[in-house]
């Protein structure tokens, strides 16, 4: 009987090790170098008011990328998150002068937030109708006198509350909404 020596003519896979930044900590996966590395099997997103981006192997940019293939050669990825909007309104409805609301929005921090808008929507009637509308706390300047629809962006100077407060000054119905919109910043992790 003749023995017939096979020769392993395959290529062994390339193992990559990819290291992960995630909130504040890190995370490894061993991949075949090829395989999408900004899909790391078993990653679970879990960071509260935080809306996931995606990955980068680029560290301080914002911008997530799609498809990163596993090169090979050790590998670092950092997760991108986005601080979710928060939104903060004063609804009225047939109200008469000098009616005033307030709202407030609590623990808007300069490194989780960057600018808000104030919006204020109206249905007047005459057209002699306004609504004051004032911002105060930490985006100091969105101060405004209103007539019709309109909006203003201010940033968020400081560490702090938001307090909203509308106020009717004329005789006429109000009917309309006011708010204030609170954007969220992009981190990447690092």
């Amino acid at each position: 009987m003749a023995f017939i020596k096979i020769y392993d003519n395959f290529a062994k896979p390339v193992i990559t090790t990819v290291t992960y930044h995630y909130n504040g900590s890190t995370f490894t996966r061993s991949m075949t170098a090829g395989e999408n590395a900004a899909e790391p099997s078993g990653f679970t997103f879990n960071m509260p008011d935080c809306t996931f981006v995606g990955w980068t192997d680029e560290a301080g940019t914002t911008t997530a990328k799609a498809s990163i293939p596993a090169s090979g050669n050790a590998m670092t990825l950092y997760c991108i998150y986005k601080y979710n909007d928060k939104n903060l309104s004063l609804e009225y409805n047939n109200e008469q002068e000098q009616t005033v609301h307030t709202a407030q929005l609590d623990n808007i921090t300069t490194d989780k937030y960057a600018r808000a808008m104030i919006s204020l929507e109206l249905a007047y009637e005459p057209h002699s109708s306004a609504y004051n509308l004032r911002c105060s706390g930490c985006v100091t300047g969105l101060t405004q006198s209103h007539r019709g629809s309109q909006r203003a962006m201010q940033p968020i100077i400081s560490n702090g509350s938001i307090t909203l407060t509308g106020k009717t000054d004329s005789e006429h119905t109000q009917v309309g909404t006011a708010s204030v919109i609170v954007y969220g910043n992009t981190i990447c992790e690092s």
